[in-house]
């Protein structure tokens, strides 16, 4: 096909208007046609016109007008042939890609208002809390707690953990203070497979809640059929512990018999060190002292009193602010957690699913603390210097009260949870889930 402006491409057309008739045929046919650039080399007059060429015999347009339908492929094949030998396959979308999608997909197919994260792969949820991951979610904040300042609940909406329902695959679960708010740092995230809050009430749930119901799915041997392993390390380490601690997990999955069997077994460990440092001043109670406790007294003896008759240097007049202890603490903590599941599910057809499941959660958290703390009297200062405000900035006290503290606190918090879940699709419209 060629490319000129209008009064040459006339021109030209003109003399050589066979040549147009042949290209015709030519792509008609689908031979190849060659694709040449003309120079703007014409803003001059036009080029006097040229013998006409000799038409080509009428045996060569029978050729190119019976040539072969394949120009377009290479070596003459066929491109509707290629289609047949190539079939489409499937492309799977993996990776954040993937777990974007799958959140979208949940979102658009929920009947009511729902919110989803998902993982990427097995062992790659965002992150390594279940309540920090929640906190991605509009409307939902975490409140932190312990001596790492780990997230530990959620508030939905403004309403805190006793108005939010939290399940395991859709299985209430126990917990240590007995009401719905449970400890979301003693769930292990390396390995679930993904969140959902739901913010409105859903009537295949037994309950509901006023502020929202999050459902923790963990992986199942069916959701990727075949033989499955994922293996994830880490460690941590902290200034003034100077301990590197781990985090160790591995999951493995396999479905075999024809893909009627499925197990998966999972178990994470993780630990991690806390060193904390505290300087504390309890109490700033205010009073009067007398003038032969200030810096700089010349006074012989010094015995603060409450008399008006007593000499006006022992007599309480100036008011002064001053720090009633002062102390200092460390505090070791270890925390350790174990999290174990197995998984079994019979899927003896496209219809029926049982889901055989036991989870298994245990955290010790054990602090060594150490430290002491000095209490001061008012009466018993002495070389008192103060600010303008009047408050004590500098003091000497004989024989100040010391004690010396030291103590352990351990706590464990340990939970086993099985579970049988039975699904049948009896047909297109109706599905029974137990």
């Amino acid at each position: 096909m060629t490319f000129e402006p209008r009064e040459i491409r006339r021109h030209r057309m003109a003399r050589n208007g066979w040549c147009c008739a042949v290209s015709m045929i030519a792509l008609i046919a689908g031979a190849p046609v060659a694709a040449r650039h003309l120079s703007a080399e014409h803003d001059g007059p036009a080029r006097p016109a040229e013998a006409p060429e000799p038409a080509p015999p009428q045996s060569q347009l029978n050729q190119a007008a019976t040539a072969p339908n394949g120009g377009s492929g290479q070596n003459g094949q066929n491109p509707e042939a290629n289609l047949d030998d190539n079939p489409q396959k499937d492309i799977i979308v993996t990776g954040i890609r993937g777990s974007l999608q799958r959140n979208l997909d949940i979102k658009r197919e929920a009947a009511g208002v729902v919110d989803a994260i998902s993982s990427e792969d097995i062992g790659k949820f965002p992150d390594s809390n279940v309540a920090a991951s929640l906190q991605r979610l509009p409307g939902v904040s975490i409140q932190r707690a312990g001596p790492r300042g780990e997230p530990t609940g959620i508030t939905v909406r403004g309403f805190g953990g006793d108005f939010n329902e939290t399940l395991y695959d859709g299985r209430r679960i126990s917990t240590a203070t007995g009401g719905r708010s449970i400890d979301f740092s003693t769930v292990g995230a390396d390995f679930v497979g993904g969140l959902t809050v739901m913010k409105t009430p859903d009537v295949t749930l037994s309950s509901n809640s006023i502020g929202a119901t999050v459902n923790v799915q963990f992986p199942k041997p069916f959701d990727k059929p075949g033989m499955r392993g994922a293996i994830s390390a880490s460690g941590s380490i902290q200034d003034d512990s100077g301990k590197i601690v781990p985090v160790v997990g591995a999951l493995f999955s396999d479905t075999f018999a024809d893909d009627t069997f499925g197990i998966l077994v999972d178990a994470i460990y993780s630990r991690h060190d806390t060193q904390t440092n505290r300087v504390f001043v309890s109490g700033w109670p205010g009073g009067r002292i007398a003038p032969c406790q200030l810096a700089g007294s010349t006074a012989a003896t010094c015995a603060p009193t409450d008399d008006a008759t007593a000499d006006p240097s022992q007599q309480k007049s100036v008011v002064s602010w001053f720090e009633q202890q002062y102390g200092a603490t460390q505090i070791y903590t270890k925390d350790e957690r174990i999290d174990g599941r197995i998984a079994l599910q019979w899927h003896p057809n496209e219809d029926v699913m049982v889901t055989l499941d036991d989870n298994f959660t245990r955290q010790k958290v054990r602090s060594d603390n150490f430290g002491f703390g000095i209490w001061f009297n008012q009466g018993s200062l002495r070389n008192v210097e103060l600010d303008d405000n009047g408050t004590i900035t500098n003091f000497t006290q004989d024989g100040s009260q010391t004690d010396f503290t030291a103590g352990t606190d351990t706590s464990v918090l340990q939970t086993n949870q099985t579970g049988l879940n039975v699904k049948w699709q009896a047909s297109d419209n109706f599905s029974v889930e137990a």
